[in-house]
């Protein structure tokens, strides 16, 4: 397995202005952020051409479900914060994107 290289940012302006060189393999985002929501973000991205996989993660059972009934290419899931026994699903989720 390799390793996996990890990057934070505090919002999705600092995820959007990341180099234009600098490539990712997955997202997984809050859907509340500063500034911009994480719906906002994938628009953003998929508009500029990039298809990222991204998971949502959020504390609110509604956020995740205005998130799923969206038509994003890149989504690939979303989960409660609390992943209350879906930890497993979560990494299988991860391991597959």
């Amino acid at each position: 397995m390799s390793k996996a290289k990890v990057k934070t940012v505090s919002s999705a302006e600092n995820a959007l202005d990341s180099p234009e060189e600098e490539t990712f393999d997955l997202i997984i985002s809050n859907i509340l952020l500063p500034h911009k929501t994480g719906i906002e973000m994938t628009e953003k991205l998929e508009k500029s051409g990039k298809i990222i996989p991204i998971i949502f993660i959020s504390s609110f059972r509604e956020e995740l479900i205005k998130t799923e009934n969206r038509n994003f290419a890149s989504f690939k899931a979303t989960f409660l914060k609390s992943l209350n026994g879906s930890v497993e699903s979560f990494i299988a989720t991860v391991k597959m994107s």
